[in-house]
């Protein structure tokens, strides 16, 4: 049906939106923070500094 290079676009695709998708429900709704704060770097930054010290 599709070109072999054109499924694997698609699915690289949907993952990168189904992974953007569950950390805004993760860290929005579990997590009881803002979803859009997901995407900011210092958000990362801050866990990774967490992470890090511990």
């Amino acid at each position: 049906m599709f070109p072999l290079w054109a499924r694997i676009i698609v699915i690289t695709i949907l993952s990168v939106i189904a992974l953007a998708g569950g950390l805004m429900v993760g860290y929005g709704i579990i997590g009881e923070g803002k979803p859009t704060d997901v995407l900011d770097p210092s958000t990362w930054q801050h866990i990774i500094d967490i992470v890090k010290t511990e």
